[in-house]
């Protein structure tokens, strides 16, 4: 194993001095300090990546073991790509199911505002908790039917 400081190991290692802090603090490079408190950092032969202008055009010595890899990672792909489509056509689905129920909603609302108004023009007015010892009498205020009082005004006994 070689004795390193951080500077020559991030070099080694092609990686930055942060990346080679990190492997500290997470455990798992072998390091030591010394009585100045520089930190050393040991790496064997199988940590150190090969130099990269030493490799020529064949890196993969053995091809057929890179390629069926690359066709299971191709397979994996294609197989997570299908299940997204599903699931954003799921999404589409139902949202178009909801904008189905809003559509539904918004032309039943003049229907039922004709329903309130006509509900609202009866002979018989609504009952309040004030009018509980009147029962059965229309006070003089509510027998004209020019003056329409809301139904709020009219649950809370207001004029």
């Amino acid at each position: 194993m070689d004795r390193l400081s951080v500077a020559q190991a991030a070099a080694v290692l092609g990686v930055t001095q942060a990346a080679v802090y990190k492997r500290i603090q997470r455990g798992t490079v072998e390091h030591d300090k010394d009585g100045e408190g520089r930190v050393f950092v040991y790496l064997d032969a199988s940590d150190i990546l090969p130099d990269p202008s030493m490799d020529g055009p064949d890196m993969f010595t053995d091809e057929s073991m890179d390629l069926s890899n690359s066709a299971e990672l191709i397979a994996e792909l294609r197989a997570h790509n299908e299940s997204l489509r599903q699931e954003v056509e799921a999404w589409r689905e139902e949202s178009r199911r909801k904008d189905s129920i809003l559509m539904t909603m918004a032309q039943r609302i003049p229907e039922l505002e004709d329903a309130k108004d006509s509900s609202s023009e009866s002979p018989e007015p609504p009952v309040t908790a004030s009018d509980g010892a009147d029962k059965g009498k229309v006070p003089s205020e509510q027998q004209e039917p020019s003056q329409r009082r809301s139904w709020l005004r009219a649950f809370f006994g207001l004029p």
